[in-house]
């Protein structure tokens, strides 16, 4: 991502991938499952699983197959990012998964919000510089 930020000149937010910047950044989503054998699962996550589980089921297979996708994974920790916290524990349990809500964090929009907002005021002092 770097080379590409480079070449088209453009300035990349500081985070990993899109867990870690509703985390904050930084590598914070290291921080939180240093393991990797965490699932976190956000309001549009949730929406994709349960929506694979239907096309899952259309296309013949079963509870099995989707269980297996998780295998080897811990449990599940919830990202509640726009204060619904009850619904999504109620979605998330209805992919029946196999695994265990271990946690919900009540994390809001600030954590991206921040990133977002660094990341522009690095634009800003870089194209200060280029002047």
């Amino acid at each position: 991502m770097k080379r590409l930020a480079d070449e088209y000149d453009i300035t990349k937010i500081d985070a990993l991938n899109c867990i870690d910047c509703q985390l904050g950044g930084k590598g914070k989503s290291l921080e939180a499952d240093p393991q990797h054998d965490l699932i976190f699962l956000t309001p549009g996550m949730t929406g994709f699983f349960n929506h694979m589980k239907e096309f899952m089921r259309k296309e013949g297979l079963d509870e099995t197959s989707l269980k297996q996708l998780f295998q080897g994974l811990r449990g599940i920790v919830i990202l509640d990012t726009l204060g619904d916290s009850d619904r999504l524990k109620a979605d998330v349990e209805k992919l029946n998964s196999g695994l265990q809500i271990l946690e919900t964090r009540e994390i809001g929009t600030e954590p991206v919000n921040t990133v977002i907002q660094e990341a522009i005021e690095k634009n800003r002092k870089r194209e200060g510089d280029s002047c």
